[in-house]
């Protein structure tokens, strides 16, 4: 509300300078449309000023906070176009074919393992607004393309580690943790988490230490450390909480739903999940819902409540969130064919499953 009387006073003064705060404050104000969960307004705001700025930087700054806004809409498709379009002005754009993106992965995992040893000393605009659009788009292509999201993190990570912004490095080591717990590295991933956990403290970092234990609680339940695993994602849910960051609030209770659901605390992820979908629904963000709705599809196949479950599956299975993330049109088949066996429809369910696994295996999304 204040920025938006700014505007207008701005608009009465005889200033040299009016253009430029013009444009300042009017960014100012659609980031504070976002911030309140008004995404389009906001993300029109930023298309408009887009075409006012004369920087290839500028330029790119706005189209990627307009590519975040969206994807917090019921139209994360566009969201995701504009996030890649935003690398493309900056010229990091991702290879189109399969082989030079797997070229591109081994590179980047190369070059961030050696600069992780070495100080970050850039302060370029470019290099940071391109970190800051890989590690989203490795984010979301967790429900797209398994290989896609690697490459994305990958390059994330090897830009993190050259950037002077001490937030990239905490998130870079995050998922250094997560990786190197995978591989049977325990002692390489803690001095990671020590390393990453100080530097978040040091900085005042709040985010960065909530996915930093959202991504330890993960870590934990897939190494079946329940104990370790139920304390890192309690203690993520609190800081996303203490952030206000709604979005990060609903990743983290989703997560947490995730995790309780594979170690069977049911009830708990139940309760996690009803949450998650609540809050996606005030956000407006229809995709955030869907995947805690997976969650819940999973326990109520386990608890026997078959009608809901087929109810909710074939309501997935209709809508357009499967065209965007095919995750979503994955679980829900996978959820019907699950239903289709516990109730002795054997064919149904082989015919359910074989689907199934083509959807996982079309979209690399198999491994996950």
């Amino acid at each position: 509300r204040h920025l938006g009387l700014m505007l207008g006073r701005l608009a009465e003064l005889d200033d040299a300078d009016k253009e430029t705060r013009h444009l300042a404050l009017a960014e100012a104000r659609a980031d504070a449309l976002i911030l309140t969960g008004r995404n389009s307004e906001g993300a029109a705001m930023l298309r408009l000023l887009e075409t006012q700025v004369p920087a290839v930087v500028d330029q790119a700054r706005l189209l990627r906070k307009r590519g975040m806004a969206l994807l917090r809409t019921s139209d994360p498709g566009r969201g995701i176009e504009a996030l890649k379009g935003t690398l493309r002005l900056l010229g990091d754009g991702m290879p189109h074919s399969r082989w030079g993106r797997y070229m591109r992965l081994a590179r980047d995992l190369v070059a961030a393992g050696f600069r992780r040893f070495l100080p970050g000393r850039s302060t370029d605009g470019r290099l940071d607004e391109r970190a800051i659009v890989h590690s989203e788009l490795a984010i979301v292509h967790r429900w797209i393309d398994l290989v896609d999201s690697a490459g994305f993190l990958a390059a994330f990570q090897h830009l993190a580690y050259r950037s002077a912004k001490l937030a990239h490095r905490v998130d870079a080591d995050a998922f250094a943790v997560l990786y190197f717990a995978f591989q049977g590295m325990p002692g390489v991933a803690r001095a990671l988490e020590r390393s990453a956990r100080e530097v978040a403290v040091r900085t005042g970092d709040a985010v960065g230490l909530a996915r930093l234990e959202i991504v330890l609680g993960g870590s934990a339940v897939l190494l079946r450390e329940d104990e370790a695993a139920f304390a890192h994602l309690d203690e993520g849910v609190r800081l996303a909480r203490e952030t206000g960051d709604g979005y990060l609030l609903n990743f983290a209770l989703s997560s947490r739903g995730w995790g309780r659901t594979m170690l069977g605390r049911w009830d708990a992820a139940s309760a996690d999940f009803s949450q998650a979908v609540v809050l996606a629904e005030e956000l407006g963000t229809t995709w955030l819902a869907a995947d805690a709705t997976c969650g819940q599809l999973a326990i109520d196949t386990a608890l026997g409540n078959f009608d809901d479950v087929s109810r909710s599956a074939r309501a997935m299975l209709g809508s357009e969130v499967r065209l965007v993330f095919p995750v979503v049109e994955a679980l829900a088949s996978e959820a019907l064919s699950g239903v289709a066996f516990l109730t002795g429809r054997y064919e149904d369910a082989v015919r359910g499953y074989e689907r199934t696994h083509r959807l996982y295996e079309r979209n690399r999304l198999h491994r996950g």
